[in-house]
């Protein structure tokens, strides 16, 4: 979209979970949320599988779910950073 200028990232979690209607029916914890202008389509294709690949890690997802500050968050991403 062009609602913004730069490759953009938020980040939220939810203690009981969104249903999201995901195929395996568990509601999700952790929500990432990449938007990008049309100009940076290969920046926000990399950002999403960086984020996919991030995220499959469990002990990666506990530490998130587990957070106790945004900065504990940002510790942990960026200790995980690839």
């Amino acid at each position: 979209t062009n609602a913004v200028r730069d490759l953009t990232l938020a980040f939220a979690r939810s203690p009981d979970g969104v249903d999201f209607s995901s195929i395996d029916g568990k509601p999700s914890y952790l929500i990432f949320l990449i938007a990008s202008p049309d100009s940076k389509k290969s920046e926000y294709i990399l950002a999403l599988a960086k984020v996919s690949r991030f995220l499959r890690r469990k002990p990666v997802r506990e530490q998130l779910r587990n957070a106790s500050n945004p900065n504990e968050i940002l510790n942990i991403i960026k200790s995980n950073e690839e």
